[in-house]
């Protein structure tokens, strides 16, 4: 897939996911003004997820969980890595290791680096495209900032709606 890098340096959007209610899935739209018919792909090179701080002390049991991810559909019941449509997801959930008092620093942002892969990213088409987030077992709504590095590249036809046909969400 040939495609032509326009951009020289990289891009930076950012996206706040609030959750609807506590432990309900929900999306926010990444916008970010091009459309089907400018005919470019966004080349990936970096994902931020950026939980709020509190989030950490609200995993108390082992059932506990957030989940997070990049999707080009918010039609989901469940954000898994086996649907097509999740481009990237993370999942945090807690571990209980001997004792209530053992515990280690959490490093934040969790990052997602796509910079080994091919032209130093995954490539994938500007709309639709979404972050999606759901916690479970947490008292209250959760909120993740998520950050995303790109480039834009220019396509030609062909290329470009087998790039809508490998990563669009049909169902």
């Amino acid at each position: 897939m040939p495609v032509k890098k326009t951009d020289k340096y990289p891009n930076l959007l950012s996206v706040s996911v609030t959750e609807s209610a506590a432990n309900t899935l929900t999306f926010e739209e990444v916008n970010i003004g091009l459309s089907a018919f400018d005919r470019v792909g966004l080349l990936i090179h970096r994902l931020e997820y950026w939980p709020e701080n509190n989030f950490w002390d609200s995993l108390n049991a082992s059932t506990d969980f957030l989940h997070m991810a990049l999707t080009t559909s918010n039609q989901l019941s469940d954000i898994n890595a086996d649907e097509r449509s999740a481009i990237d997801t993370v999942r945090i959930k807690t571990v209980d290791i001997g004792t209530a008092a053992t515990g280690y620093h959490v490093v934040l942002p969790i990052v997602r680096s796509f910079t080994d892969m091919p032209m130093s990213g995954l490539l994938v088409a500007p709309r639709p495209l979404y972050f999606g987030l759901i916690a479970d077992g947490i008292a209250s709504a959760i909120t993740v900032q998520c950050r995303m590095y790109f480039t834009i590249v220019k396509m030609a036809d062909a290329d470009y709606f087998e790039l809508l046909e490998s990563r669009q969400f049909y169902g």
